[in-house]
């Protein structure tokens, strides 16, 4: 059984095209340029049995070869899948599954279903090209053009992809990026089979929410950072599809949720980054976190702030927050849409292949240094540190007199930041030390970022009024009832923060 990997890179007919025709192929070309029509059909059984174990089975026709592939679940992140496959001729044009069942039981406890039947079929030229990766590796680079092809539905194929021949993972990160900087190009998530059957049976988009990541505490730090921005990545991607098509903001909202987290991952490991890695991705991170960032301060403010104050205010003074209303569900979809425009921009797409190159690179042991730290160790360092800073924020804060509001305030939003991240840290770096009182301390931390999150989102909402309506009514009604809330929420804080004091610290 051998391992595939490969890269998948999404953009139109005239953009592949001008890849093939630009100056960048010739450059890093190892061969001639090699075309063929490829006709493939996708099998399964009934009950879609394959499909349900993450395999894909497909009967190609090459030229006068017919192929037959079995593909195994796989895994990946930002475009690059890895999985394991068989391929076997099938001289009659048919399927041969008791062949293909012999040559999986060497490797795999799968058991072929005994009936399958076929289901969507891919039509599509392909021009392939073996090619000099960055790093000294080699790739083959196949470019598609066609159609995927579902009973009476059809949708247009328009694909790179690079499959790695020789060398690192990252290098195939590394000479997407380098398509990427030639024309528009976007990130492909999705294989030819799961377009396929998303075709034959399309089902709504769910979001993604953050997973468990195995760790060891005994590994490398790298390998620990690698695994957990793998996750956060697959998190952002996993809301995209969702958040493109509007609607449900508990996409925007998990989408934000694994940016923070991204961000909040690259500063906890720092010290394991190459110099100037941070400063490369971090103007995106920014730039697409602000934009989510806003979505999700609307969304709070349309669904939870205003219609809480509404129904808080008596019968005749209610209508007073209508146009506030109104401008802010106008502000929303205009923060949605704009959200969206950034999704698809080259910048965005540059940004998951850097983070993908990154996680390859941490992942691979060949690019660490000679002395590694474990996991472990790094952690209870960082732990430490985001304890100590957080501690800062707090002695800051105790220092303001308690009239002194407007400086109160802005210091109870530094607290909440040393807080949050300190929060993250743990979310992360927790499962290294089990035990009551990691999850003692988790919680009570989770209950002190939750009241200072109230506090913000009030803070949010009265800096948001007076941008979307000054000077009227409404505002007036949303920031003296923000400023009560406010002043509710700091009441409440010395009580939470004493139950956090009594928690100890579990590195």
């Amino acid at each position: 059984m051998a391992l595939e990997l490969e890269l998948k890179l999404c953009g139109s007919p005239a953009a592949l095209r001008s890849l093939l025709k630009g100056p960048l192929l010739p450059t890093i070309a190892l061969g001639p340029l090699r075309r063929q029509n490829l006709l493939s059909t996708y099998y399964d059984s009934p009950a879609l049995e394959l499909t349900r174990a993450g395999g894909a089975l497909r009967l190609r026709k090459h030229g006068r070869r017919w192929l037959q592939t079995l593909k195994l679940r796989g895994s990946g992140g930002a475009g690059l899948s890895a999985r394991e496959e068989i391929e076997l001729p099938a001289p009659a044009a048919a399927l041969d599954l008791v062949a293909l069942q012999a040559a999986l039981a060497t490797s795999s406890s799968l058991v072929l279903p005994a009936l399958v039947q076929p289901l969507f079929t891919t039509r599509f030229a392909r021009t392939t090209l073996e090619v000099r990766l960055p790093g000294g590796g080699r790739a083959e680079l196949a470019f598609d053009i066609g159609t995927i092809d579902a009973g009476e539905q059809s949708e247009a194929l328009s694909e790179i992809e690079i499959e790695l021949l020789e060398g690192a993972p990252f290098e195939v990160f590394a000479l997407g990026r380098q398509l990427l900087a030639e024309t528009e190009l976007r990130v492909g998530n999705r294989s030819k089979a799961e377009r396929g059957f998303a075709l034959l049976a399309p089902l709504p988009a769910a979001a993604q929410y953050a997973s468990a990541v195995e760790l060891d505490g005994a590994d490398a730090a790298q390998l620990g950072a690698a695994r957990l921005l793998g996750e956060a990545l697959g998190q952002l991607e996993g809301n995209e599809a969702g958040l493109m098509q509007g609607g449900d903001p508990e996409f925007i909202h998990q989408a934000r949720v694994a940016m923070r987290r991204l961000r909040a991952l690259l500063r906890l490991f720092a010290p394991l980054l190459a110099d100037g890695t941070l400063d490369s991705l971090k103007a995106e991170l920014r730039t697409v976190a602000q934009g989510l960032g806003r979505c999700r301060d609307l969304d709070v403010l349309c669904a939870e702030t205003l219609p809480r104050l509404q129904a808080g205010l008596v019968a005749e003074s209610a209508p007073t927050l209508l146009p506030l209303i109104e401008a802010a569900l106008a502000a929303r979809v205009e923060a949605r849409s704009a959200a969206r425009s950034e999704l698809q921009k080259r910048a965005y797409t540059d940004l998951k292949l850097g983070l993908g190159e990154l996680i390859a690179r941490l992942a691979d042991r060949s690019q660490w240094p000679s002395e590694t730290t474990s996991l472990a160790e790094f952690a209870s360092a960082r732990l430490q540190r985001a304890s100590r800073r957080l501690q800062g924020a707090r002695d800051v804060r105790e220092a303001v007199p308690a009239e002194a509001a407007v400086e109160r305030v802005a210091a109870t939003h530094a607290l909440r930041i040393e807080v949050k991240k300190l929060r993250y840290a743990c979310e992360a770096l927790g499962p290294i030390f089990p035990g009551r009182r990691t999850r003692r301390y988790q919680r009570r931390l989770q209950r002190l970022q939750s009241l200072l999150g109230s506090f913000n989102d009030a803070a949010t909402a009265q800096g948001m009024a007076a941008e979307l309506l000054p000077c009227s009514a409404a505002t007036a009604s949303v920031q003296g009832y923000a400023a009560a809330r406010m002043l509710e929420l700091m009441e409440q804080l010395p009580a939470e923060l004493g139950r956090f004091d009594r928690s100890r610290i579990f590195w």
